[in-house]
């Protein structure tokens, strides 16, 4: 299969998208999925080495602004991402904390942005009262691979830790999250929890 790239960029509210090194479209779908993962990926790993460097003080640790950039690649003015059959790279994109929310905005323009509120519910950071930018930006950063990028990284770095949030508070420029240490789960304990919710069943 030859290569593709489709590149969405959002400057002075521009979008363009190409696909280039042979016939085959990518799916938009397909892209939205690879940016979700992107923002999760770089969310759980920066989020992670916040938590090691908090050595959960009182139980607790601290996420920046700069533990929430998605980015992948320097900007200078545009903002946008870039998916490949090589990676997917992600740029121009800013995060801001405040104490009413958080906000996804594009560098060169900031009115282009998503806002929510992150809040803890069933033991898990979850995003509510998203509100989707009406721009390009939508285009490739939807609503929902918005939400599943940063809930997903930030629920990820905590699973990882063994840790269960119960509470967070908002800051300027930053949030706090109170956790839990989750019991480790051996391995025979693991595996009748799998077979009873197979009903029973294992081949």
């Amino acid at each position: 299969m030859r290569g593709w790239v489709v590149g969405c960029l959002v400057a002075p509210l521009t979008l363009c998208v190409v696909c280039a090194g042979g016939s085959y479209l990518v799916a938009l779908p397909r892209v939205r999925t690879n940016v979700s993962k992107q923002m999760a990926n770089a969310v759980a790993t920066s989020v992670a080495g916040s938590i090691e460097e908090s050595e959960l003080v009182s139980g607790k640790f601290v996420i920046t602004e700069e533990d929430l950039n998605v980015n992948s690649q320097d900007s200078f003015g545009e903002c946008g991402a870039n998916v490949s059959t090589s990676g997917t790279i992600i740029y121009g994109v800013v995060t801001r904390i405040t104490p009413a929310g958080l906000s996804l905005a594009c560098m060169s323009a900031p009115e282009i942005a998503y806002t929510a509120v992150p809040v803890v519910e069933a033991g898990r950071v979850e995003l509510t009262e998203i509100e989707p930018s009406s721009g390009t930006l939508g285009f490739v950063f939807t609503e929902r691979n918005v939400e599943q990028g940063l809930e997903g990284g930030i629920n990820r770095a905590l699973e990882e830790k063994g840790l269960r949030p119960i509470a967070l508070t908002l800051h300027d420029g930053s949030m706090t999250i109170l956790v839990d240490r989750v019991p480790a789960v051996n391995a025979s304990a693991q595996w009748a929890a799998a077979l009873h919710s197979d009903g029973g069943h294992r081949r």
